[in-house]
């Protein structure tokens, strides 16, 4: 498995999902369902699933109260939201 990096203005394949780095700061994170092509949102939770997983490890770092956004993500954490989302 090749080594994951993050760069700006980047969207990183993880799954079912993609991974959106933003433009300005590598630590602006969003998460976009490959089947719809628009952001998860927190309705589309399922109870014990991964997404139910991200948002409760990460909710220090949401900054949205109805989609997967996050701040101030450190690479290592935005790898470990990879890793949980190819699981």
């Amino acid at each position: 498995m090749k080594p994951i990096t993050i760069e700006k203005k980047t969207l990183i394949d993880a799954g079912k999902y993609q991974v959106s780095v933003g433009h300005s700061s590598t630590g602006e994170i969003a998460i976009i369902s490959k089947h719809t092509d628009f952001f998860v949102q927190f309705k589309d939770i399922k109870k014990g699933g991964k997404l139910a997983k991200i948002k409760r490890k990460f909710a220090s770092r949401l900054c949205s109260g109805d989609a997967f956004f996050f701040s101030y993500m450190t690479e290592e954490q935005t790898i470990e939201l990879i890793n949980m989302l190819k699981k």
